[in-house]
């Protein structure tokens, strides 16, 4: 499941920056690794499920989106 998240996230770069994409980095799998499992924690469970992954992409990218020089200067 992680690895066709990947593939999607690939796809995406290549349509948007017309080039080959940069490395998935590794930091990032690993935050998506640890997002997966504060999901799993959340709801009770000590494995990783689908749904965990999913909610993990999803929070990746609203945190990737976050414009966070507006938010900072609204604090």
């Amino acid at each position: 499941m992680i690895d066709g998240f990947l593939d999607i996230r690939q796809v995406i770069k290549v349509n948007t920056y017309c080039e080959s994409p940069v490395t998935f980095g590794v930091n990032e799998i690993a935050w998506l690794d640890f997002l997966a499992g504060c999901s799993a924690v959340k709801e009770g469970r000590n494995y990783l499920s689908v749904s965990d992954i999913v909610t993990a992409n999803k929070v990746y990218i609203k945190l990737v989106n976050t414009d966070l020089d507006s938010l900072i200067r609204s604090l």
